[in-house]
């Protein structure tokens, strides 16, 4: 079933990919869960390189992968790599570095909330430095 969708989408030129993206990504963001499945990932990986694909609607899937990232540790991978498409298409573009900043100041802020001093070491344990 991708394969043919992504089949209409690369023979007819035509077809508005925001207007069919937008109302997903909404849907999902109202609904606060921020779940996709598999298909889901792999044709917003397509979609993040379709030459229609505008800037708001990049960034929009940017953000939306960023807190799958953040918040949903089974599905990082498949969010990671939708995100790495997207920055390495649109990172030149003013609104993907603003979204970029953003991005980094939430992440740092969320694993500082997360930070346990306790088990976090800054030196090589004696095992660690003997493997060297």
């Amino acid at each position: 079933m991708l394969g043919s969708l992504i089949e209409n989408f690369t023979d007819i030129k035509s077809i508005p990919i925001n207007l069919l993206v937008e109302p997903m990504l909404k849907a999902n963001r109202e609904e606060n869960k921020y779940i996709y499945e598999s298909f889901d990932y792999d044709f917003l990986s397509f979609v993040s390189q379709h030459h229609k694909l505008s800037e708001k609607i990049a960034v929009f899937i940017a953000d939306q992968m960023s807190k799958i990232i953040l918040n949903n540790s089974s599905n990082t991978k498949a969010a990671s790599v939708v995100i790495k498409s997207l920055l390495y298409r649109y990172i030149n573009k003013n609104e993907m570095q603003e979204f970029v900043i953003r991005f980094l100041d939430k992440s740092c802020k969320f694993y500082i909330s997360s930070f346990n001093p306790a088990t976090f070491e800054l030196t090589q344990s004696d095992q660690e430095a003997a493997a060297f």
